[in-house]
């Protein structure tokens, strides 16, 4: 009676929902929080932008199952940079999809959203449906770009979350719980009070 008792309580674990926690990521004048499927990893690291600057990108990961990946980027410039190196917010957002979108994927969906909650300089911001050029799996996407102000200077900032899956399976709700767990807190005021 105890072994199936026992069994039942691990089958019920084992085979429950994944554990969730709760991180951030902050620079120049903002923290980024957000909640993401355990485990997960740091993966940050210096990016090479066509101009040769090599601002650097933080971010997560999680680990473990390969077939269901989330993922958050975050990398900010002071905006004079971004200004002289000729982009725009627009090409900021185009930037971070790049770093997503392989040349021979496919973009499927493309939508503009907002978040009451989110700082009012948080323009553009789209979420993306991405298949992979071996139509094995697909990227569920969004980019938001802002500004915020550092002690100094201004920054320009993206934010890219990614949640990928098998073709065949449709879009989880632990998509949306990631993609709406996301809190964008500046010096700037802020809906939220962050």
């Amino acid at each position: 009676m105890f072994s199936l008792l026992g069994l039942a309580i691990f089958w019920s674990t084992a085979c429950g929902p994944a554990e969730w926690g709760e991180t951030s990521v902050w620079g120049h004048g903002y923290t980024v929080h957000f909640k993401m499927p355990k485990p997960f990893k740091r993966a940050e690291g210096y990016i090479t932008l066509a101009t040769g600057r090599t601002p650097f990108e933080k971010g997560y990961v999680t680990e473990g199952d390969e077939d269901h990946k989330f993922q958050i980027r975050v990398m900010e410039m002071p905006v004079g940079a971004w200004q002289m190196d000729g982009y725009t917010p627009r090409k900021l957002l185009e930037l971070a999809l790049e770093r997503e979108n392989k040349g021979t994927d496919k973009m499927l969906e493309v939508k503009a959203f907002t978040d009451l909650n989110w700082p009012a300089n948080v323009n553009p911001a789209e979420e993306f449906m991405i298949v992979s050029a071996d139509r094995q799996t697909v990227r569920h996407t969004r980019i938001m770009v802002y500004e915020t102000t550092g002690q100094r200077e201004c920054y320009a900032c993206y934010v890219l979350l990614t949640a990928s899956r098998p073709t065949a399976e449709p879009r989880s709700h632990d998509v949306d719980r990631f993609f709406n767990s996301l809190r964008i807190c500046t010096n700037d005021e802020s809906p939220t009070g962050c």
